[in-house]
């Protein structure tokens, strides 16, 4: 019996297994650095082009290591191995790992988002939040009201991992049409699902965002303006339907100003806003910032400034704009919608900040000789 995987398909399947294992939460962030290392080693005879972002990530590196021994000096402290170096310096690794990736991991990466919101379904149907014991909550604990009550996790610790992984497979399958595994429209439903599943406010909004400008910039106004007449008619005119798609974003509440409708977001904004106000110019010193016991700020641009200061952040602003292009805009839009109640990109070496680098930096054209042979290989599935 002849095998349907062909050799040159071990490696992008093992990277793939590894970046995906590695997003669950499961092991430790930093394995997702090592995933990135492995992708560079792995590429042979691709060559890193330094383009204008990586030349301005190169400038934040150097800016990043000053700003830590500045603050070394002035606030005293022995930072360890890992914190002396700056989170920057994966940002260079994860760009340089997503402009030469072969987009066969990306294409695996698709199927093992598919297993992961086919477990959330799952999940849902049996009537628990995951498959691990020890987080494990069952449908009379989880509540019957709420959607967020009813979220899932899928094949990961929290149900924000798949539905980022959802809505950046989304992406993939926008941006890279070699990585598509079934038609458009049953791949935006299997997406949809799993950002409903997970119920995460933040990635719906990005969904609905992508899909609006997508129509526009599609010259479909004809379909999206109708479209959104007879959903604000529905939604008007039928008060229960009004009713209850308030209670299911606010969580139960009558606005988003009230209850935990946020998640505490106010009071995280508010801590951030003012650290950022006492440390304007060099932030926390290029050390990465948190509130309390590990409380990110749910926001990458305030997490950057809190971290960097001023004078930093203005350079990852500018780095962000240099990778936008002509045809990547529409990508570009919908993730900083989600950087802006998330910490989703600027973290350093993580799946969401890779996909995005790869949608931004990575030519749809850009394929390696692998890809080439898939056409002649009758015994290669991917």
């Amino acid at each position: 019996m002849k095998s349907i995987i062909c050799r040159d398909s071990i490696k992008p399947l093992f990277l793939a297994s590894f970046l995906f294992f590695c997003t669950t939460g499961i092991v430790s962030s930093h394995f997702i650095a090592i995933c990135m290392i492995l992708i560079i080693s792995m590429a042979k005879g691709r060559g890193l082009r330094i383009t204008t972002p990586f030349q301005i990530i190169i400038i934040i590196v150097a800016l990043s290591f000053l700003n830590e021994i500045i603050h070394i000096l002035i606030e005293g402290g022995a930072p360890s191995f890992l914190e002396i170096i700056p989170y920057s310096i994966f940002i260079f690794i994860t760009m340089w790992a997503a402009q030469i990736v072969d987009e066969r991991v990306l294409r695996w990466m698709m199927w093992f988002t598919l297993i992961d919101i086919g477990a959330a379904v799952i999940q849902r149907v049996i009537g628990v939040n995951t498959f691990l014991p020890e987080n494990m909550t069952d449908a009379a604990e989880m509540g019957g009201e709420l959607l967020y009550d009813l979220k899932v996790n899928g094949l990961n610790t929290n149900s924000s991992g798949l539905a980022y992984k959802a809505f950046l497979a989304l992406l993939i399958h926008e941006r890279f049409p070699k990585c598509r595994l079934f038609g458009n429209y049953i791949w935006y439903i299997i997406c949809l699902a799993g950002i409903v599943l997970a119920f995460n406010r933040t990635m719906l909004l990005a969904f609905l965002v992508y899909f609006s400008f997508k129509l526009l910039r599609d010259r479909k106004k004809g379909i999206l303006i109708p479209l959104v007449v007879l959903i604000c008619f529905l939604v008007l005119s039928l008060p229960d339907v009004m009713e209850f798609i308030i209670t299911q974003l606010t969580r139960g509440n009558d606005s988003f100003s009230a209850g935990n409708a946020t998640s505490g977001r106010e009071e995280i904004y508010a801590h951030y806003i003012n650290f950022c106000k006492e440390h304007f110019f060099f932030g926390n010193g290029s050390f990465k910032y948190y509130m309390g016991e590990g409380i990110h700020a749910h926001n990458s641009f305030l997490q950057t400034m809190a971290t960097n200061g001023f004078i930093i952040t203005a350079l990852y602003v500018l780095f962000l704009l240099s990778t936008i292009k002509k045809t990547t805009w529409i990508y570009a839009l919908p993730i900083f919608v989600c950087a802006l109640t998330q910490s989703f990109i600027l973290w350093g070496a993580s799946y969401n900040d890779f996909v995005f680098y790869c949608i931004m930096l990575k030519p749809v054209t850009d394929i390696i000789q692998e890809h080439q042979d898939l056409k002649t290989n009758k015994y290669c599935i991917v």
